[in-house]
């Protein structure tokens, strides 16, 4: 059950980096993006992948192995 496969390439991005610890405004900064673009994106990441938060989709990360794939 990969249900990080049905995520965009941004939103993986985000996902990885919201993995990480980091808040939206250190998200946004290294991605280059704005931070409603990243509060964006997390919105679509928690209702595509069914977690209830960030810290929920920060173990998706994790468990997913985008921590470890840069």
């Amino acid at each position: 059950m990969r249900r990080t496969e049905e995520l965009t390439p941004a939103e993986r991005d985000v996902l990885r980096l919201l993995g990480t610890g980091q808040s939206n405004t250190e998200i946004a900064d290294q991605l280059y993006l704005s931070a409603g673009t990243v509060k964006a994106h997390i919105s679509r990441i928690l209702a595509r992948t069914g977690c209830a938060n960030r810290v929920q989709a920060a173990v998706l990360a994790h468990d997913a192995g985008l921590l470890t794939d840069r």
